[in-house]
Parts: structure tokens; C-alpha cells; sequence
């Protein structure tokens, strides 16, 4: 019988990111730089999901080759979507220069 408590791996990683973010947008909007506060947001979160992982969860389920490859178009769509934001916010930033 498996331990209840274990969960899958990277687990409190993504649950860190996904409560670390959002806390970064007001952070951004109080400095006044929106990226700054959700990359400030996205690290805590990414810090504080890696020292629960760690501390809870270092043996957890292993994931199956299914969710690896899902795992992976997840981060792949997520780089794209990632490069196509800064591409964009670069040409309005150039624009809005010249």
C-alpha cells in the first residue's frame, strides 16, 4: 500500500510557482515595473517549492513516461508563449523609443 502523503514528483514545485507569481504582481505594481515583480514572485515561489519538495515530498512518485512527455510540451508551449511576450514587449518597447 502506497504512503498517502506522498504526491508526485515536483508537486510543491509547480504549487510554489503557482502562488509565488501572483504575489509578484502587486510587488511589480508597487515598484512600478510589472516584470520585475512577477520575475521577483516567480523566483520566491520557484525557492519556496524547491525547499518544500525537499523537505516533504524527496521520495515522491516518480512520473510515468506519459506525463514526462506531457511535462515536456507543457514547457515547451510555455517557452514559446514566454519568447513570443518578450518578442512582443521588445517591438513595443523600440517603438514607443524612436
Amino acid at each position: 500500500m502506497q504512503d498517502q502523503s506522498k504526491k508526485k514528483k515536483g508537486y510543491y514545485i509547480s504549487l510554489g510557482i503557482s502562488i509565488g507569481l501572483p504575489m509578484g504582481v502587486p510587488l511589480g505594481l508597487i515598484v512600478g515595473s510589472l516584470p520585475i515583480g512577477m520575475i521577483i514572485g516567480l523566483s520566491f515561489g520557484l525557492l519556496t517549492g524547491r525547499i518544500l519538495e525537499n523537505k516533504y515530498n524527496a521520495t515522491g512518485i516518480p512520473l510515468t513516461p506519459e506525463e514526462k512527455s506531457k511535462q515536456q510540451w507543457i514547457y515547451l508551449l510555455l517557452l514559446g508563449i514566454g519568447v513570443f511576450i518578450l518578442i512582443l514587449l521588445a517591438a513595443i518597447y523600440f517603438k514607443l523609443k524612436s
